[in-house]
């Protein structure tokens, strides 16, 4: 049976894994601009990044919760270092 993860380590997961997802369509709106995709195209693709962008920051804030109630508190969030 494999290890559960402990809230404060899917909490950090969460962060990083929507970190990445930000970056990969920070690739892909700049792909589309570059390649003069059509501007509806382009616009939906930054709506996304916005939602991304918007749920990192809730997964931020979850992990700031999840720390101030736990062990783990000493150390330092995903992409504060």
């Amino acid at each position: 049976m494999p290890n559960a993860e402990t809230p404060v380590e899917l909490a950090r997961r969460h962060v990083t894994e929507g970190e990445q997802r930000v970056a990969r369509q920070k690739t892909i709106v700049e792909r589309l601009v570059k390649d003069g995709h059509e501007p509806r195209a382009v616009d939906k693709a930054r709506l996304l990044l916005r939602t991304l962008e918007h749920s990192v920051r809730l997964a931020k804030e979850h992990l700031e919760i999840e720390l101030s109630h736990s062990s783990d508190a000493a150390a330092p969030p995903p992409g504060s270092r």
